[in-house]
């Protein structure tokens, strides 16, 4: 038996157009929502270990044992200063709440139920965002530290140098007084002999 096949014998049977399922499309959002999430997560944490490193700079500088002004220009809050780089870190952490928050919509979403790994990953995130917080606050406070030792050496060593200064002047004061004195006993010295 011979079998021909011509184009004309073959019929096209239209494919009725394939919709992306809502697992799909969930799965598409939370993927997008996670990658999104893990993104702000490195940038946070790239900024948080220059905040730190930041930090560590400022209590040294704050030990500086030298003059009374600023040595590093600890209260600098122009480009590169401290408060440049903590109002940078509050934003990424506020962005970072926000892509969790719309992890957790994706999740409590009623079109499809949430599977235990997409709990667990929304928790582990978090999770993170609290030891991301409690970082910054903790070196936030050790800034915050030293700037205030900062001032306060500073405010002593001025307390310091015034006094010796003042003390130099009134110094001066008296060795002039008892050269004037000794100058006027000279005088009279003279007359009677």
């Amino acid at each position: 038996m011979r079998v021909s096949f011509s184009p004309e014998s073959c019929s096209i049977i239209p494919l009725s157009p394939t919709y992306p399922s809502s697992r799909s499309v969930m799965s598409t959002a939370w993927d997008n929502a996670r990658k999104h999430a893990r993104a702000l997560e490195t940038a946070l944490d790239a900024k948080l270990a220059s905040y730190s490193r930041l930090a560590g700079t400022i209590s040294r500088a704050s030990s500086f044992a030298g003059s009374s002004s600023n040595p590093a220009g600890l209260e600098d809050e122009g480009i590169g200063g401290y408060k440049l780089v903590e109002e940078e870190v509050e934003e990424l952490l506020g962005k970072l709440e926000q892509a969790i928050d719309d992890l957790m919509a994706l999740i409590n979403s009623p079109s499809q139920p949430p599977s235990s790994s997409m709990q667990h990953a929304a928790q582990r995130h978090r999770d993170n965002l609290d030891d991301y917080r409690r970082d910054f606050l903790r070196t936030r406070a050790n800034v915050d530290q030293a700037i205030q030792r900062s001032n306060l050496l500073g405010s002593v060593r001025k307390d310091i140098s015034d006094y010796k200064s003042a003390t130099s002047s009134q110094t001066d004061a008296l060795l002039a007084d008892r050269g004037r004195i000794d100058s006027s006993h000279r005088m009279i010295d003279d007359t009677l002999k």
